[in-house]
Protein backbone atom coordinates (compact mmCIF):
# COMPACT_ATOMS: atom_id res chain seq x y z
CA UNK A 1 0.00 0.00 0.00
CA UNK A 2 1.31 3.55 -0.71
CA UNK A 3 2.07 5.65 2.08
CA UNK A 4 1.37 9.22 2.65
CA UNK A 5 1.76 11.33 5.73
CA UNK A 6 -1.31 12.79 7.04
CA UNK A 7 -0.15 16.03 8.12
CA UNK A 8 2.75 18.38 7.93
CA UNK A 9 3.14 20.60 10.97
CA UNK A 10 5.50 23.03 12.91
CA UNK A 11 6.31 20.01 16.06
CA UNK A 12 5.18 21.94 19.22
CA UNK A 13 6.19 19.27 20.95
CA UNK A 14 9.89 19.78 20.26
CA UNK A 15 11.51 22.93 22.24
CA UNK A 16 11.64 25.89 20.31
CA UNK A 17 15.22 26.16 18.55
CA UNK A 18 16.48 29.49 17.33
CA UNK A 19 14.81 32.11 14.87
CA UNK A 20 14.77 30.92 11.16
CA UNK A 21 14.93 27.39 12.05
CA UNK A 22 12.11 25.19 11.34
CA UNK A 23 11.03 21.84 12.97
CA UNK A 24 8.26 19.56 11.28
CA UNK A 25 6.79 16.25 11.86
CA UNK A 26 5.29 14.07 8.65
CA UNK A 27 2.83 11.44 10.43
CA UNK A 28 1.48 8.39 8.45
CA UNK A 29 -1.26 5.80 8.53
CA UNK A 30 0.80 3.20 9.65
CA UNK A 31 1.95 5.15 12.98
CA UNK A 32 5.24 6.02 11.18
CA UNK A 33 6.48 9.78 11.94
CA UNK A 34 9.33 11.68 9.64
CA UNK A 35 11.04 14.61 12.03
CA UNK A 36 12.66 17.48 10.26
CA UNK A 37 14.74 20.43 11.18
CA UNK A 38 16.92 23.02 9.78
CA UNK A 39 16.67 26.27 7.95
CA UNK A 40 13.15 27.39 5.99
CA UNK A 41 13.47 25.56 2.67
CA UNK A 42 16.77 23.58 3.77
CA UNK A 43 14.48 21.06 6.35
CA UNK A 44 16.75 17.51 6.48
CA UNK A 45 15.53 14.67 8.22
CA UNK A 46 16.78 13.84 11.44
CA UNK A 47 14.88 10.78 12.58
CA UNK A 48 11.97 8.29 11.95
CA UNK A 49 9.74 6.63 14.63
CA UNK A 50 7.57 3.54 14.20
CA UNK A 51 5.37 2.42 16.32
CA UNK A 52 4.14 -1.35 16.84
CA UNK A 53 1.16 -0.99 14.92
CA UNK A 54 -1.35 -0.35 16.82
CA UNK A 55 -2.72 2.61 15.51
CA UNK A 56 -6.49 1.72 16.14
CA UNK A 57 -4.98 2.40 19.55
CA UNK A 58 -4.27 5.69 19.49
CA UNK A 59 -0.88 5.26 18.69
CA UNK A 60 0.94 2.12 19.92
CA UNK A 61 3.73 1.27 21.54
CA UNK A 62 7.29 2.93 19.49
CA UNK A 63 9.53 -0.02 18.71
CA UNK A 64 12.14 1.56 16.52
CA UNK A 65 13.60 5.21 15.70
CA UNK A 66 15.84 5.47 12.98
CA UNK A 67 18.46 8.71 12.99
CA UNK A 68 19.54 10.43 10.29
CA UNK A 69 22.43 12.98 9.63
CA UNK A 70 23.53 14.99 6.60
CA UNK A 71 21.76 17.93 4.60
CA UNK A 72 18.58 17.70 2.91
CA UNK A 73 18.00 14.77 0.50
CA UNK A 74 21.54 13.82 1.49
CA UNK A 75 20.56 12.44 4.56
CA UNK A 76 22.24 8.98 6.27
CA UNK A 77 21.30 6.72 8.10
CA UNK A 78 23.74 6.43 11.40
CA UNK A 79 21.96 4.73 14.06
CA UNK A 80 18.56 2.56 14.36
CA UNK A 81 17.15 2.28 18.30
CA UNK A 82 15.38 -0.08 19.21
CA UNK A 83 12.51 -0.57 21.92
CA UNK A 84 10.48 -2.88 24.11
CA UNK A 85 7.95 -1.77 26.12
CA UNK A 86 4.12 -0.91 26.61
CA UNK A 87 3.03 2.54 25.08
CA UNK A 88 4.71 5.54 27.08
CA UNK A 89 7.02 3.00 29.25
CA UNK A 90 9.55 1.86 26.00
CA UNK A 91 12.77 1.49 27.45
CA UNK A 92 15.86 1.46 25.25
CA UNK A 93 17.41 -2.07 24.43
CA UNK A 94 19.90 -1.94 21.64
CA UNK A 95 21.01 0.37 19.07
CA UNK A 96 22.53 -0.70 16.21
CA UNK A 97 25.01 1.78 14.39
CA UNK A 98 26.06 1.77 10.14
CA UNK A 99 29.72 0.70 11.06
CA UNK A 100 28.68 -2.72 12.68
CA UNK A 101 28.61 -1.70 16.05
CA UNK A 102 25.44 -2.84 19.07
CA UNK A 103 24.96 -1.41 21.95
CA UNK A 104 22.67 -3.34 24.17
CA UNK A 105 20.72 -1.59 27.46
CA UNK A 106 19.10 -2.79 30.24
CA UNK A 107 16.79 -1.01 32.73
CA UNK A 108 13.35 0.67 32.84
CA UNK A 109 12.41 4.11 30.81
CA UNK A 110 14.65 6.92 31.40
CA UNK A 111 17.27 4.92 33.49
CA UNK A 112 18.59 2.43 30.29
CA UNK A 113 22.21 1.73 31.11
CA UNK A 114 24.91 0.28 28.58
CA UNK A 115 25.89 -2.76 29.72
CA UNK A 116 27.28 -4.36 26.27
CA UNK A 117 28.83 -3.81 22.98
CA UNK A 118 29.52 -5.76 20.09
CA UNK A 119 31.64 -5.43 16.84
CA UNK A 120 31.93 -6.99 13.85
CA UNK A 121 35.51 -8.03 14.03
CA UNK A 122 34.08 -10.10 16.77
CA UNK A 123 35.21 -7.76 19.96
CA UNK A 124 32.69 -7.52 23.14
CA UNK A 125 33.05 -4.92 25.27
CA UNK A 126 31.12 -5.26 28.63
CA UNK A 127 30.24 -1.97 31.27
CA UNK A 128 28.90 -2.10 34.73
CA UNK A 129 27.32 0.97 36.45
CA UNK A 130 24.41 3.13 36.52
CA UNK A 131 23.29 5.36 33.47
CA UNK A 132 25.46 7.82 32.62
CA UNK A 133 28.35 6.23 34.67
CA UNK A 134 29.32 3.07 32.88
CA UNK A 135 32.60 2.11 32.83
CA UNK A 136 34.51 -0.95 30.73
CA UNK A 137 35.05 -4.04 33.22
CA UNK A 138 36.16 -6.40 30.32
CA UNK A 139 37.04 -7.03 26.90
CA UNK A 140 36.56 -10.35 25.15
CA UNK A 141 38.03 -10.91 21.08
CA UNK A 142 37.75 -13.15 18.65
CA UNK A 143 41.14 -14.93 19.14
CA UNK A 144 40.05 -15.95 22.96
CA UNK A 145 42.11 -12.91 24.95
CA UNK A 146 39.99 -11.28 27.68
CA UNK A 147 41.32 -7.78 28.92
CA UNK A 148 40.32 -6.21 32.38
CA UNK A 149 39.94 -3.31 33.12
CA UNK A 150 39.23 -0.99 36.61
CA UNK A 151 39.13 2.70 37.26
CA UNK A 152 35.89 5.16 36.93
CA UNK A 153 34.03 5.87 33.34
CA UNK A 154 36.74 7.19 30.80
CA UNK A 155 39.89 6.55 33.38
CA UNK A 156 39.44 2.58 33.05
CA UNK A 157 42.88 1.18 32.74
CA UNK A 158 44.16 -2.73 31.96
CA UNK A 159 44.50 -4.50 34.36
CA UNK A 160 44.87 -8.02 33.24
CA UNK A 161 45.08 -9.79 30.02
CA UNK A 162 43.96 -13.67 29.74
CA UNK A 163 44.80 -15.69 26.61
CA UNK A 164 43.58 -19.08 25.69
CA UNK A 165 46.22 -20.99 26.51
CA UNK A 166 46.21 -20.43 29.80
CA UNK A 167 48.76 -17.53 30.01
CA UNK A 168 48.02 -13.93 31.87
CA UNK A 169 49.74 -10.85 31.90
CA UNK A 170 49.26 -8.42 34.76
CA UNK A 171 49.54 -4.58 34.43
CA UNK A 172 49.66 -1.22 37.08
CA UNK A 173 49.65 1.63 35.83
CA UNK A 174 46.99 4.63 34.71
CA UNK A 175 45.10 4.65 31.43
CA UNK A 176 47.57 4.90 28.58
CA UNK A 177 50.10 4.49 30.72
CA UNK A 178 49.73 0.49 31.75
CA UNK A 179 53.03 -1.46 32.37
CA UNK A 180 53.26 -5.03 32.63
CA UNK A 181 54.42 -6.09 35.94
CA UNK A 182 54.14 -9.83 36.16
CA UNK A 183 53.43 -12.88 33.99
CA UNK A 184 51.80 -16.24 34.66
CA UNK A 185 52.76 -18.67 31.81
CA UNK A 186 50.76 -21.44 30.97
CA UNK A 187 53.33 -23.91 31.59
CA UNK A 188 53.84 -22.44 35.29
CA UNK A 189 56.88 -20.44 35.53
CA UNK A 190 55.81 -16.64 36.88
CA UNK A 191 58.12 -13.68 35.16
CA UNK A 192 58.30 -10.53 37.10
CA UNK A 193 59.58 -6.75 35.17
CA UNK A 194 60.36 -3.64 36.68
CA UNK A 195 57.27 -2.00 35.20
CA UNK A 196 59.16 0.96 34.13
CA UNK A 197 57.87 1.00 31.12
CA UNK A 198 55.28 -0.86 28.76
CA UNK A 199 56.83 -4.16 28.53
CA UNK A 200 59.19 -3.78 31.18
CA UNK A 201 62.59 -5.00 32.34
CA UNK A 202 62.88 -8.94 33.71
CA UNK A 203 64.00 -9.20 37.07
CA UNK A 204 62.98 -12.63 38.15
CA UNK A 205 61.82 -15.61 36.99
CA UNK A 206 60.13 -18.35 38.98
CA UNK A 207 59.13 -22.26 38.41
CA UNK A 208 56.63 -24.45 39.24
CA UNK A 209 59.09 -26.38 41.79
CA UNK A 210 59.97 -23.59 43.34
CA UNK A 211 63.18 -22.51 41.53
CA UNK A 212 64.16 -18.77 41.07
CA UNK A 213 65.94 -16.82 39.18
CA UNK A 214 67.00 -13.20 39.32
CA UNK A 215 68.20 -11.19 36.63
CA UNK A 216 69.39 -7.38 36.02
CA UNK A 217 70.72 -5.78 33.09
CA UNK A 218 69.23 -3.90 30.42
CA UNK A 219 65.79 -4.69 28.89
CA UNK A 220 66.33 -7.15 26.36
CA UNK A 221 69.90 -8.21 27.04
CA UNK A 222 69.25 -8.99 31.32
CA UNK A 223 71.00 -12.00 32.78
CA UNK A 224 70.79 -14.06 35.19
CA UNK A 225 73.09 -12.64 38.44
CA UNK A 226 71.71 -15.17 41.18
CA UNK A 227 70.20 -18.72 40.79
CA UNK A 228 69.05 -20.35 44.03
CA UNK A 229 69.32 -24.04 44.54
CA UNK A 230 66.86 -26.42 43.46
CA UNK A 231 66.24 -28.59 39.96
CA UNK A 232 67.55 -27.31 37.05
CA UNK A 233 65.01 -24.99 35.61
CA UNK A 234 66.82 -22.86 32.91
CA UNK A 235 69.89 -24.69 32.46
CA UNK A 236 73.30 -22.64 32.84
CA UNK A 237 74.13 -19.07 34.05
CA UNK A 238 73.21 -16.95 31.05
CA UNK A 239 72.55 -19.90 29.04
CA UNK A 240 68.62 -18.19 28.60
CA UNK A 241 69.71 -14.28 28.05
CA UNK A 242 66.68 -11.92 28.64
CA UNK A 243 64.03 -14.41 29.12
CA UNK A 244 61.48 -13.70 26.48
CA UNK A 245 58.09 -13.40 27.43
CA UNK A 246 55.70 -16.33 26.37
CA UNK A 247 53.53 -13.89 24.44
CA UNK A 248 55.14 -10.42 23.99
CA UNK A 249 52.85 -7.28 24.96
CA UNK A 250 51.11 -5.78 21.62
CA UNK A 251 52.27 -2.91 20.14
CA UNK A 252 48.99 -1.50 19.98
CA UNK A 253 48.38 -2.10 23.82
CA UNK A 254 47.81 1.60 24.22
CA UNK A 255 46.25 2.48 20.67
CA UNK A 256 43.74 -0.81 20.36
CA UNK A 257 41.99 -1.46 23.54
CA UNK A 258 40.94 2.90 23.81
CA UNK A 259 40.79 3.40 19.56
CA UNK A 260 36.85 3.11 20.04
CA UNK A 261 36.58 5.51 23.30
CA UNK A 262 34.45 8.53 21.91
CA UNK A 263 32.17 5.63 20.41
CA UNK A 264 32.52 3.40 23.51
CA UNK A 265 31.95 6.53 25.76
CA UNK A 266 29.22 7.70 23.79
CA UNK A 267 25.92 5.78 25.39
CA UNK A 268 22.68 6.84 24.57
CA UNK A 269 24.68 9.12 21.93
CA UNK A 270 20.71 9.46 20.36
CA UNK A 271 18.63 8.57 22.28
CA UNK A 272 19.80 11.21 25.02
CA UNK A 273 19.97 13.90 22.39
CA UNK A 274 16.32 13.13 21.06
CA UNK A 275 13.96 12.81 24.34
CA UNK A 276 11.26 9.52 23.07
CA UNK A 277 8.38 11.88 24.58
CA UNK A 278 9.05 14.81 22.55
CA UNK A 279 9.30 12.57 19.23
CA UNK A 280 6.27 11.19 19.92
CA UNK A 281 4.54 14.57 20.40
CA UNK A 282 3.25 13.17 23.72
Amino acid sequence: MTQFYLSLQRDKSIPPCPIQRVILRKEFQDGRKEHYEGDEGEEHLVCTTFSDGRVDQGGGAVSRVEHYEGEKDEEDLVCTSHYEGEKDEEHLVREEFQDGRVQHYEGEKGAERRVRMTYSDGRVIHFEGARGAERRVRMTRSDGRVMHFEGARGAEHLVCKEFQDGHKEHYEGKKREERMVREECADGRELKYDGVNPTGRLVRRKFPDGHVENFDGAQGTERRVVHYEGSDGGGDEGSDGGGVAAHPVEEDQGEDEDSEEDEEDGGLLFAESQDLDLLLGE
